[in-house]
Parts: structure tokens; C-alpha cells; sequence
């Protein structure tokens, strides 16, 4: 205990997981009154493995014991201290020919190994005297798999020509989805109906469209969202939600 005015004898030990209940009883010195034992059950709390670095559990009570120490009420307790650890896992990257190159898939998540040590704390008016490591269990991690792939790079999707306007110059399979903001566009219009969001690395700026459902507009816009092969049409608001996300084919005109 590194207290001299008493000494400790432990009765029992029971251990289940990380929840250790030992019982115990002071066997006062000259000096020192012994009060009752109080033996409180401890409530386990599940570890989060991928949240702090450190994960620090309550301290259940061995033992507790108040009494009289040079004229002074003195509360002396063992308790055990749970400290566990995260063990990061690492990440494997494994070739597949099975994908098309450029695609990965995760095979396996990964999981956190854990390092946990039960520490006995020895403590007066809750200050530690003394800590002793009574127990240290380690886990291993599982590794993150990441199949990489290197096979044909996968083909894109064909445009469906079924609804190709007269005089289309290229036929592009995408999809849209529609806005209703009002203000100046990109190029410094006032969005409105005909008005076209595009990525402008496929369609250029100033580019006539036709998109299916929607009909003729012009490339006008850009959008943080509006990347490779979507458009973003322009209609009231009701309108825009009814349109939704759909999958269609995005026809440049010739003029």
C-alpha cells in the first residue's frame, strides 16, 4: 500500500475480461481505526479502438476504507486502472487483374490491434502512492487489403443515339441534374431557362446543347459539383426537383 499504518490481505480474486473484483480487508496498526469495507461493482465500458490514441477506462474499487488518521479523516482505496492502447493496422496493396486499371476496390477493411494493461493503483484522499502493472494482453491488428487494378481499362458507355437531334457534333453519355439559382453565370449571363452548367474540360464554353427531356440550351456555367460527363440544366425550382438525377445523352450541337 505504502501506507505503514495498515496492511492489506487480499481474500479473493475474480477476473472476467477486463473486469477484476478482488475483496479485502484492512488489518489496522497501532493508531489506526478500521472502518467498514466497501466493495462496489464495477460497470465494463466497451474501447473504441479507432477514436483517441489512449483510451482510458474507469477505475473500479478494490476496496475502499475511511478512517481516523492523526486526528484526520483518511479514505484509503486500491483501485485497478485500464489503459488501452490502439495498434494501428497497415495497408496492403494487392495487383488484381480481375479490375480494370485505375479502378481499386477494398478487399478488407482493416482493423486496430489494442494494447491493454491493468494497473493497481494504491491511494490516500485520492492520491496515488504507489502503481503496480498487474496484467499486459496484446491484440494484432488486421491488415487494410486494397486490390489494384491492372487489367483493361473498362470501356465507357455508349451514347444512345435513339433521340440524336439532325445536326449533333458529338454525342456524349452522361447524365444532368438541374438547378434554380438565380445571378450571373460563369460567362456572365443571367441563369435562366436555356441555361447549361458543364465541366468545360468536356464541353467547352459557349458550346450549343441539347440534352433529352430538357431540349436546346447553351453552355453558359460551371459548378463545384459539375465534373467529367454531368450538366446541370437550368428550371424553376418545383421543376428542378422533379427532374431529379437521370442518366441520358448529352448532345453538342454543330452550331
Amino acid at each position: 500500500m505504502g501506507v505503514a499504518q495498515g496492511r492489506i490481505r487480499l481474500k479473493g480474486l475474480f477476473a472476467f475480461g477486463l473486469l477484476v473484483l478482488a475483496l479485502g480487508y484492512v488489518v489496522p496498526t497501532v493508531g489506526v481505526a478500521s472502518g467498514p469495507v466497501t466493495i462496489p461493482v464495477a460497470a465494463t465500458i466497451s474501447a473504441r479502438l479507432d477514436a483517441p490514441p489512449v483510451v482510458l477506462k474507469p477505475r473500479p474499487i478494490y476496496w475502499e476504507d475511511g478512517r481516523v488518521h492523526d486526528a484526520r479523516q483518511a479514505t484509503f482505496a486500491e483501485v485497478q486502472r485500464i489503459v488501452q492502447t490502439p495498434i494501428p493496422f497497415a495497408t496492403r496493396q494487392v495487383p488484381d487483374p480481375g479490375l480494370a486499371a485505375g479502378t481499386t476496390l477494398v478487399a478488407e477493411p482493416g482493423a486496430y490491434g489494442a494494447l491493454t494493461q491493468v494497473f493497481a493503483d494504491d491511494m490516500v484522499n485520492g492520491e496515488v502512492l504507489s502503481s503496480a502493472k498487474l496484467s499486459e494482453v496484446q491484440t494484432a491488428p488486421i491488415d487494410r487489403v486494397v486490390r489494384v487494378g491492372t487489367g483493361a481499362p473498362a470501356a465507357a458507355p455508349a451514347p444512345d443515339l435513339s433521340g440524336a437531334p439532325a445536326n449533333y457534333a458529338r454525342a456524349i453519355a452522361g447524365s444532368s441534374t438541374a438547378y434554380c439559382d438565380r445571378g450571373h453565370t460563369a460567362t456572365g449571363t443571367m441563369a435562366g431557362p436555356g441555361s447549361i452548367a458543364v465541366d468545360p474540360t468536356v464541353i467547352p464554353l459557349g458550346s450549343h446543347l441539347y440534352v433529352p427531356g430538357y431540349g436546346y440550351g447553351w453552355a453558359v456555367d460551371t459548378g463545384g459539383a459539375i465534373k467529367g460527363t454531368i450538366v446541370d440544366v437550368w428550371m424553376t425550382c418545383p421543376a428542378a426537383i422533379q427532374w431529379g438525377r437521370r442518366q441520358l445523352t448529352i448532345y453538342v450541337l454543330a452550331s
